[in-house]
């Protein structure tokens, strides 16, 4: 059962993002099931499953996500906002012991406006779904076809706040209408079903067939769909909340909605390290009290360039 969501009150509260790059490395199997759950200790999300630390979950029934209209109009806007509504709907669908999932994902009609992560503690937030051309710029792991900004409270785990970044300079971005792509081309639904698992709290499973699994080709639409284990993550998380009672003000984010960038979003930078990708560590203010930044980060990346660069 997840806990009563804190009040937003709270000057102790430790604030938290975790990354979660859409596919790298799978999660060691320490556990008679393969799905990985993120938690607040994971050094590096995708590497191993930590057996310590808190669980991320969402403690609020109703989430809202919004689009960050792309620079390119193919496919149209409008293709895109139902592939995204599609990929969270093949979470929401899921049943779990016979009952629906308690929780409700839905777009915003507004989209936004913002293509940089962050969460604001005082004001208004958004949950972004951000398209990226200057992702190496940006210094951004190369080989990631995305990479998902969970915020959250490093002492309990509950998630505030979310922002998905996709990757538009590894192939050709379309919503593939075949079993499989044309080639050099990266189907949408692939990747953001794979993506949404990571901003409900999940990370990568140890089963080559899971949505959730963390190595992905050019041309793949495999993860469109979810295996049992990919159902059964989502069932460990939110199973035993009720039915969601969603109106229009209950899927508003914490503070409220805003289009625009989190004007007290507090600082973050990212880079390279070790050969792999971490969040650097950032610290904000709030009245006194210091907000505490820590990161963890995984990528769903290019299987193939994996192979060609070990044989260099």
């Amino acid at each position: 059962m997840c806990a009563e969501p804190r009040s937003s009150s709270s000057a102790s509260r430790l604030l938290a993002f975790s990354c979660a790059c859409a596919i790298v490395l799978a999660c060691a199997p320490t556990h008679a099931f393969a799905y990985c759950r993120l938690t607040t200790t994971m050094a590096l999300a995708g590497l191993d499953c930590a057996n310590d630390g808190m669980p991320l979950y969402w403690a609020r029934q109703c989430i809202s996500y919004s689009v960050v209209p792309r620079q390119s109009d193919t496919p149209s806007l409008v293709a895109i906002r139902d592939v995204v509504d599609r990929s969270f709907a093949t979470w929401s669908d899921v049943q779990c012991n016979g009952h629906a999932l308690g929780l409700g994902l839905s777009q915003t009609s507004e989209l936004s406006q913002c293509d940089t992560p962050g969460y604001d503690e005082k004001g208004p937030n958004a949950n972004s779904i951000i398209f990226l051309t200057d992702w190496r710029a940006r210094d951004l792991p190369r080989e990631a076809f995305g990479l998902t900004l969970v915020w959250h409270d490093e002492k309990t785990g509950e998630i505030f706040d979310a922002d998905m970044q996709l990757n538009e300079t590894l192939g050709m971005l379309d919503i593939c209408k075949n079993a499989s792509c044309a080639d050099g081309t990266v189907d949408l639904q692939n990747i953001i079903t794979h993506e949404a698992g990571h901003f409900l709290g999940l990370g990568h499973s140890s089963l080559t067939n899971a949505c959730m699994y963390g190595k992905a080709k050019l041309g793949e639409t495999s993860k469109r769909f979810l295996a049992r284990d990919d159902e059964d993550g989502l069932c460990a998380i939110y199973g035993d909340l009720g039915t969601a009672s969603c109106s229009a003000d209950g899927y508003l984010p914490n503070g409220g909605f805003t289009s625009a960038c989190p004007t007290n979003a507090p600082a973050s930078a990212a880079s390279s390290h070790g050969g792999g990708w971490l969040c650097s560590v950032g610290h904000a203010a709030d009245g006194g009290a210091l907000a505490t930044l820590s990161a963890l980060a995984a990528a769903l990346t290019l299987a193939i360039r994996r192979r060609r660069s070990r044989t260099r």
